[in-house]
């Protein structure tokens, strides 16, 4: 669940799984861990790490799926490959 404290489409907590992009650009996946626990991932220059989550308080949430846009890559990826 997200805070319900939004100004223009801007998260205010994470509480919430998704995929949001920083105002550099970066990509931030929030997912469960093994455990339940949210993570964070931040995607810089096609490399992963770990984040602490409040990251995301002034990014926009772009998707409720936090592999959005991973499998479109898969995806396209697989196409290109087919004769």
């Amino acid at each position: 669940m997200v805070d319900d404290r939004r100004r223009r489409g801007r998260v205010r907590a994470v509480t919430d799984l998704g995929t949001f992009r920083l105002a550099g650009g970066d990509l931030v996946r929030c997912r469960l861990d093994a455990h339940g626990r949210i993570v964070a991932e931040r995607e810089t220059d096609g490399r992963r790490s770990l984040v602490d989550g409040r990251i995301v308080i002034d990014a926009v949430k772009l998707s409720d799926d936090p592999t959005w846009l991973d499998e479109d890559r898969e995806r396209a990826a697989s196409i290109l490959l087919v004769d």
